[in-house]
């Protein structure tokens, strides 16, 4: 994601997702960001969702339940294994990714301009997905 000045950011919350009893040190985190750019007010999330049945389930409930009480427009930015249980319901689709159990982008409330996995490793990182996005809903 590109920032530029006209982007301001506003609430950030940062939580951690539910854990297994018997795994309480190995913890994955969400972070929240409300963001506006012009007329569009934009919910940003980052996460990791587990590949284990039993963590996955209890995740994307956290998840799903914390992404229905943003209105508007959101992207998500998570690394999901392959489940049934998505984002799809919740009017998401899915941007772009790196494999069936890689990371991903899903947006609502965004017109897909251009979406592209990036086949160049960059400087350690790995390869990028590149996705170019239109607001589609406004404030």
């Amino acid at each position: 994601m590109f920032w530029k000045p006209t982007l301001t950011p506003g609430i950030i919350r940062a939580s951690y997702l539910p854990f297994s009893p018997m795994r309480p040190f190995e913890r994955r985190g969400m972070v929240e960001v409300d963001l506006k750019f012009g007329a569009h007010k934009v919910c940003v999330v980052a996460t990791q969702i587990g590949t284990e049945r039993d963590r996955r389930v209890r995740e994307w409930r956290y998840v799903r339940s914390a992404l229905r009480q943003t209105a508007g427009s959101s992207l998500v930015f998570a690394a999901v294994p392959a489940s049934r249980i998505g984002l799809t319901d919740l009017g998401f689709i899915r941007v772009g990714c790196r494999g069936v159990d890689d990371e991903s982008i899903f947006a609502r409330g965004f017109e897909i301009e251009e979406a592209a996995d990036d086949a160049a490793a960059h400087r350690g990182i790995g390869r990028a997905i590149l996705a170019r996005l239109r607001a589609t809903e406004t404030v």
